[in-house]
């Protein structure tokens, strides 16, 4: 774990967007592209980092229409992080649930919601809560579909596209970016792999139509030099620890350093001659 990132243990994220802390980061998405399930699955991951995790505390908007089934959702799937339901976030709302010590890591507040004047509340209450310098490494999340100003030190944005394909985190790798620094430090690589990987999923993102990736035509799966392309997109998919009891699929958290190492070898083609399909919602790369 760094002092200047949260890692996940989400490939895409950690290779892509990775998680400053205590900045605002931004999880947006089209509509079905799993934007939503991303942000429960950061929240349930930050809860669950070893070493003293920071503690972790979501808010739902009272006014979406889907609150209920939501709200239900979240507390089946999410144990131990508190979903308030409210219909606004203020600096008085935030005071009571946060903690100074013993969370070396700070705090992580999480804002679901669609309506601006929502958001834009919440970023004021965490605006507050850090001058007011009684709560550090104030981490916070807006998790929503609405189009918000890009004023975020990081922002994560989900594709239908990727999402139809059953490709989970569906990470627009052409988008999603974070002002983190010093990651090469703890993972040797990081910058010059995820360039690398960034230009090799977006070429094949671009070129994504329904059913594409089944058919065994086509030129991303037939073609030895475009084929480390598709594994690599393939590869970023990964188990929910929020989906297993649906999925039963296994989750785990990936060290960013063996993410890094990971996506050497296949962009490498060290895996040329293997299907692509084999690399879909796996922890390690197919031996």
């Amino acid at each position: 774990m760094s002092a200047s990132h949260l890692e996940t243990g989400l490939r895409a994220v950690d290779l892509f967007a990775p998680i400053p802390l205590g900045c605002d980061i931004l999880v947006s998405g089209e509509p079905k592209s799993g934007g939503r399930i991303l942000g429960t699955e950061l929240a349930l991951r930050l809860s669950r980092l070893p070493k003293k995790p920071p503690k972790v505390i979501a808010f739902l908007d009272a006014t979406v229409p889907d609150a209920d089934d939501y709200e239900a959702e979240f507390k089946e799937t999410v144990p131990g992080v508190e979903l308030l339901r409210v219909p606004s976030v203020s600096a008085e709302t935030l005071k009571p649930h946060l903690a100074h010590r013993p969370f070396s890591l700070g705090n992580a507040v999480f804002a679901f919601g669609q309506e601006p004047w929502f958001i834009e509340g919440f970023l004021r209450a965490v605006k507050a809560g850090r001058e007011s310098a009684l709560f550090t490494k104030l981490t916070s999340f807006v998790v929503t579909e609405t189009s918000v100003a890009d004023s975020f030190d990081a922002r994560l944005h989900t594709l239908r596209a990727l999402a139809a394909e059953a490709i989970y985190p569906a990470l627009d790798a052409s988008v999603s970016a974070s002002k983190a620094i010093g990651l090469d430090r703890h993972a040797p690589g990081h910058t010059s792999v995820a360039q690398a990987a960034r230009k090799a999923v977006a070429q094949v993102a671009a070129d994504l139509a329904p059913g594409a990736i089944k058919d065994e035509h086509w030129p991303w799966r037939t073609d030895p030099a475009k084929r480390p392309a598709l594994q690599a997109l393939l590869f970023l998919s990964q188990p929910y620890f929020c989906a297993e009891i649906y999925t039963g699929m296994t989750a785990a958290a990936m060290p960013l350093a063996d993410t890094v190492k990971q996506f050497q070898a296949i962009l490498e083609g060290r895996y040329r001659d293997t299907d692509p399909a084999l690399f879909r919602f796996r922890n390690t790369p197919p031996e």
